[in-house]
């Protein structure tokens, strides 16, 4: 067996290859522990275009010879959080039972020439981002502004393989649209130099082999960036108003702080005054890192939920800065001037000083059409608003948005419409295997949402295996699909640069092995039972599988309540929130705050309960079969900023939640349910502290598991009228409609 590759590759220096009988484990870098066991038998190191024809012509010959075999092109410690780079699969829970052969094109990372006057420079696919940015600056010549990605230790054939991108409604934002000529070679060993892109950006590889690019730079050039920290109020409207005026921007959203963080950059002459400021996102300090460790680890085994209000003003007031000049670091609300070519992209300040270097980092972009945008936030307030978040977000900030033209690439993110990239981060303890990341309930329900009502298009090297065989096939987003299979065909008639993943994703199913105990804690699989969300031998029974909260038709890992419930609880829902009936309870704000003001934690809970007792009182009074549903279990209310309201998104309302009794049919809580609505607009007043206060009462819709959605309540329309003022987000979903691209 291989003796057809060992007899061509002799051909070829010894420099260009390692010994071709050890197995090789590729480690990825950034997603240590969610792409395991990356394997392949062969690895080689070629020096040119022509070594990498001989080698793709070795392997086709073994595949001719029926040895089952696929050859894929990556580097050491590359970036991705899927298995797309990984010639072959062996581990405890998958394998394809082929030999994998990897190829490493670091040693093709020359600049062929560079034409100072046309802007032109010719590099080899290997050499990094970071390099290429430098040999741009050397010359004379600049990238567009945030044509290029914000992480430059990307190699510059897998930048235009996964088409990768910045944010740029002006010019180029996808950086594939730079190429003026590739070469690259396909599946059969023939050498194509071409400058039709339409094929090659954006199919991962699976056409051929990228060698070599001929690149279109501009002018040197300098770039100013205008940061800013403001609330998330009017997001759409501050979206909508950049959008239109065509600039480079990029938005960092945090809906459970209710905040926002825009940056806004504009390309300067090379003259311009400039204090040499440079992206420093990805520059941590070790003592930095121990802090985000630290955070981290404690998140993911807060599974409960217990972190309080001093502990998120921690996290915003810590939040680390984008940029720095030579001698500090800018606070997020200070603009500054760079080089265009080192204000738009960055790095770690070394390979050990990176933050996936001491938590397991995980990405996720999703890319919708721009125009399905205002419906999302949306949807994402809703889904914020239904979910209690009491404390941090994972590691990973929140929801990051850049935005580019449409492309013409056939498998590219854009294709065919102007879109906005969605990105969110997870981090996890490298040896905490057992318990899902933070809040990934939240994020599932996300991703779900993208994929099935705004058909999303992952990015290839920053989604998750799962993300290739989605609810709602992602081929189906895809208009030139199937005449790409063509062109695959025709480039690789043997299938020798098909990884097993991208099968998955052609059919729009997983494969037979990708269910197992722990599939969803290892991104491998959306559950579909329990079993899913528990690692083998877990005693976490706490963890199951469940509907999402607003889009029921998704299957997200939840957390059961803790069972440390309240006296005189047995027997009821208080561990079980899928038979929970829930309200929103407006009091008067400023009489509220009053009362509350200066009490103790102790003394808040004691009028907590006295309220809650009083709305029990009404709601049996208003509800012909309370007795039945309820009985003696607890109906409890959270004051805003009580212990388990932690979002000043929701400060101006208190939270009711009504337990129901186990032994209550599905059928006798809807229509307790029922009545508890109907009566939402007529419960009068509580007395609190000698005062009275009236009640407004707007129930959320019942959980999926009894047959509501999970959402808002379309009942007591005249609540809804008399506390759309008051409450926030409803304030805030209103500038969505005029957010028309």
């Amino acid at each position: 067996m291989f003796v057809v590759l060992a007899t061509v590759l002799l051909a070829i220096s010894a420099a260009s290859l390692q010994t071709p009988d050890r197995t090789h484990v590729v480690t990825p870098d950034f997603a240590q522990g969610v792409v395991q066991s990356c394997a392949a038998q062969y690895l080689y190191f070629p020096n040119s275009t022509e070594e990498v024809s001989s080698i793709v012509r070795g392997v086709v010959e073994e595949a001719k010879s029926g040895v089952p075999i696929a050859l894929r092109v990556s580097r050491p410690d590359f970036h991705s959080s899927n298995r797309m780079p990984c010639p072959t699969i062996n581990d405890s829970q998958l394998t394809d039972g082929r030999t994998g052969v990897h190829l490493y094109l670091t040693n093709m990372t020359q600049v062929f020439s560079a034409d100072t006057d046309a802007k032109r420079i010719h590099v080899g696919a290997g050499m990094l981002m970071r390099d290429f940015l430098t040999a741009l600056q050397a010359n004379n010549m600049s990238a567009p502004v945030l044509a290029t990605p914000i992480f430059d230790r990307l190699a510059m054939g897998a930048a235009v393989a996964n088409e990768v991108h910045g944010t740029n409604l002006k010019g180029q934002g996808i950086f594939a649209d730079l190429v003026v000529n590739a070469t690259w070679v396909d599946g059969k060993g023939d050498i194509h130099t071409s400058g039709n892109m339409s094929t090659l950006a954006g199919a991962m590889g699976l056409t051929g082999i990228i060698t070599e690019l001929d690149i279109q730079a501009l002018p040197l050039s300098k770039t100013r960036f205008n940061q800013s920290l403001i609330p998330d109020t009017n997001i759409t409207r501050e979206i909508q108003a950049h959008f239109d005026a065509e600039e480079s921007f990029m938005v960092l959203w945090r809906p459970t702080f209710n905040r926002m963080y825009l940056a806004v950059f504009e390309e300067l002459p090379e003259d311009a005054p400039s204090d040499d400021a440079r992206l420093a996102f990805f520059e941590y300090s070790a003592e930095e890192l121990a802090v985000i460790k630290q955070v981290t680890e404690a998140d993911q085994q807060d599974v409960f939920n217990t972190k309080n209000d001093k502990y998120i003003e921690e996290v915003l007031q810590n939040e680390l800065p984008w940029f720095a000049t030579p001698s500090e670091k800018l606070p997020l609300n200070v603009s500054g001037v760079g080089w265009s070519n080192f204000v738009c992209s960055g790095d770690c300040l070394t390979d050990e000083l990176c933050p996936w270097k001491v938590v397991k980092v995980s990405l996720r972009e999703l890319a919708i059409d721009v125009a399905d945008l205002p419906a999302f936030i949306d949807d994402v307030k809703t889904l914020v608003d239904t979910t209690k978040f009491e404390g941090n977000l994972p590691y990973g900030l929140g929801l990051w948005m850049r935005f580019v033209r449409g492309s013409d690439n056939w498998l590219g993110y854009a294709y065919g419409r102007d879109t906005v990239y969605i990105e969110h981060a997870s981090g996890q303890g490298f040896n905490i295997t057992d318990l899902p990341m933070k809040h990934q309930a939240f994020y599932e329900e996300v991703e779900q949402i993208l994929f099935c009502k705004y058909n999303a298009r992952p990015h290839w090297g920053k989604c998750t295996n799962r993300m290739f065989y989605p609810p709602c096939p992602v081929k189906d987003t895809l208009p030139m699909f199937n005449a790409f299979l063509a062109e695959q065909e025709k480039a690789d008639p043997h299938g020798i640069l098909e990884p097993s993943l991208f099968a998955n994703f052609k059919s729009g199913q997983p494969s037979n092995q990708t269910y197992y105990p722990g599939c969803a804690l290892n991104f491998d699989c959306y559950c579909q039972e329990d079993s899913h969300c528990q690692a083998p031998g877990s005693t976490n029974d706490f963890l199951y599988c469940g509907k999402g909260r607003i889009y029921p038709e998704a299957r997200v890992c939840m957390v059961r309540s803790p069972t440390n419930t309240p006296p005189g609880s047995e027997g009821c829902s208080t561990d079980n929130p899928s038979r929970q009936i829930t309200a929103r309870i407006m009091l008067n704000e400023d009489k509220l705050s009053t009362l509350l003001s200066g009490n103790s934690e102790e003394e808040r809970d004691t009028l907590a309960g006295t309220a809650a007792e009083q709305l029990k009182e009404k709601l049996q009074n208003a509800t012909e079969n309370f007795d039945e549903v309820v009985g003696d279990c607890p109906v409890e209310l959270d004051f805003p900023g009580s212990a388990t309201e932690r979002r000043s998104l929701l400060s101006s309302h208190s939270t009711l939640t009504i337990n129901t009794a186990d032994n209550a049919s599905d059928a006798k809580v809807r229509s307790a349910y029922s009545s508890m609505t109907s009566a939402a607009d007529s419960l009068g007043a509580i007395t609190l502290g000698g005062d009275s206060f009236q009640v407004q009462a707007e129930f959320n819709e019942l959980p999926p598991e009894l047959g509501g959605s999970g959402g808002l309540s379309g009942v007591s329309k005249n609540a809804v009228c008399a506390i759309s003022m008051a409450f926030t987000v409803l304030s805030t979903m209103m500038a969505a409609s005029d957010f028309l691209f």
